[in-house]
Formats: C-alpha cells, sequence, structure tokens
C-alpha cells in the first residue's frame, strides 16, 4: 500500500515590510567637570561605650510621660503618652537591650496599646519602690534609685 499526501494549496507570499527609517543619532553628552574633592569631616571623639541596658534610671527619666494602669507584685503595665514613640532614645531602648536591669524578667512593649508591661523578680524589687519610681518627683525620685541600686547591688 503506497500513502500519497495531499498536495498543499499554495499560500499567497506575505508581502516584505518596509524598513524602518534609521534614528538620527543623539548628540554627544559634553563631560561634565571633575566635582572638587569633599574635604574629610573631622573625626568625632570617641565616646565612652554604654553598654546596651535598660537601667531603672532610663525609666526614672521618662516617668512625666508614663501612668500606672495596673500593678500586682511581680508585673506592672504602665501607658506610655505617644509623644515617646518619636524620641530617639526610646527608640534605642526598645530596639537596642540586650539585657535588663537586675531583678527584671522582661520587658514587653505593645505599641499599639501604647503600654509596656515589665515583670520583675518582687522579692528582689519592692513594688511599692517600683510604683514610686513612676510617679515621685525629681528630689524623691533620687531617692528611690539610690534605695533600689543598694536592694539590687548597682549602682544608679
Amino acid at each position: 500500500m503506497v500513502l500519497l499526501s495531499r498536495p498543499q494549496p499554495n499560500k499567497p507570499n506575505k508581502p516584505n515590510k518596509p524598513n524602518k527609517p534609521n534614528k538620527p543619532n543623539k548628540p554627544n553628552k559634553p563631560n561634565k567637570p571633575n566635582k572638587p574633592n569633599k574635604p574629610n569631616k573631622p573625626n568625632k571623639p570617641n565616646k565612652p561605650n554604654k553598654p546596651n541596658t535598660m537601667q531603672l534610671n532610663d525609666i526614672a527619666r521618662l516617668r512625666d510621660y508614663l501612668t500606672v494602669k495596673h500593678h500586682i507584685p511581680g508585673r506592672l503595665r504602665v501607658l506610655f503618652h505617644p509623644a515617646l514613640i518619636n524620641r530617639p532614645e526610646v527608640k534605642e531602648l526598645v530596639s537596642n537591650h540586650s539585657e535588663l536591669p537586675p531583678g527584671v524578667t522582661s520587658v514587653r512593649v505593645n505599641a499599639l496599646a501604647m503600654s509596656v508591661v515589665i515583670e520583675y523578680d518582687p522579692r528582689r524589687i519592692p513594688p511599692d519602690l517600683l510604683e514610686e519610681l513612676v510617679h515621685a518627683d525629681e528630689q524623691r525620685v533620687v531617692e528611690v534609685l539610690r534605695e533600689l541600686g543598694e536592694k539590687l547591688g548597682i549602682m544608679t
């Protein structure tokens, strides 16, 4: 048996597309003059390295922006004023602290609720002193920090 293929109908040839006209060459841009070198900035003096530690005096320093919302021995919830969010030292404390003060077991920040929960060992940090740290006036804050420092064996 022999298979014969069907002849294909002739397709008309497609006309050739006309060539696109050449685009004119862009003129060369003139070379920009060299900018003078900027003078070197003087080296900043080295600041003493401050450990990345949140300290109790940080709480005292920000106390005007804090309100105790709830406190049971071992757990303190503090509301903070929205103005604290934009302060650089607060951003640094929240993002960079790697160590907590002695006696503090955890610090959780809830930016949406604008609150901070501080969990601590009430045997090491007397609850009344911690709450007083937020409420005290300038003179009493110094005394509270000194008392806390003595109880925790740290310098404030």
